[in-house]
């Protein structure tokens, strides 16, 4: 029995038992796209020499980037705040480790190196401008992080909010006196108005 893609044998088992057979393909990649089907012989012939298309084919679509999960604690946090995202590879069978990446709106942003199935980021000291969707996808090789593009498919939306202690110290200055003597500590504040432009 020969597997053929495009037309053309690339491998051969030889039949013991049942009229089937299966054939594995291990560590595809983006190259191993293609139109495949079967072919029986009773002589054997060398792979070279093996062409035609089976009369069943599958046409097999292999992507750069498997989609993953993505996971977030808080999705609503104050500026200057940390987060957390977890992302996981779902049907992955190989048993190399991958390399994980993190798209905000889209685009790479954020690489993790050989991991198995699951990734950790954290964004710390975060400002308004974090605020978006996040997804994750996986690869088996590296790709520079700024050229990798994500779907929103299991994004989550990140909301950073103001600091409400930012917002209300910048709004309303109040001058502080600190007065110490002998036995007291006295703190004295003042209101000032000023007129706004």
């Amino acid at each position: 029995m020969y597997l053929c893609k495009n037309g053309v044998g690339i491998k051969m088992e030889v039949l013991t038992g049942p009229k089937e057979t299966v054939f594995k393909l291990v560590d595809v990649g983006k190259n191993d796209s293609g139109n495949y089907s079967c072919v029986y012989s009773i002589p054997r012939h060398s792979l070279d020499d093996v062409t035609g298309v089976g009369e069943k084919s599958i046409f097999i679509h292999v992507k750069d980037f498997g989609q993953a999960n993505t996971f977030i604690r808080n999705s609503i946090v104050s500026e200057g705040g940390h987060v957390d995202m977890k992302c996981a590879a779902f049907e992955t069978k190989t048993q190399k480790t991958l390399k994980m990446y993190l798209c905000k709106n889209g685009i790479g942003v954020s690489i993790q190196n050989e991991v198995s199935s699951e990734a950790h980021f954290t964004l710390t000291q975060v400002r308004r401008e974090d605020s978006g969707n996040y997804s994750c996808v996986y690869s088996i090789k590296k790709h520079p992080t700024d050229s990798v593009r994500c779907t929103n498919e299991h994004s989550v939306t990140l909301q950073v909010t103001e600091n409400s202690s930012t917002k209300l110290t910048s709004l309303i200055p109040i001058p502080v006196i600190l007065l110490c003597g002998v036995g007291a500590t006295v703190m004295l504040c003042r209101k000032s108005f000023r007129k706004c432009e």
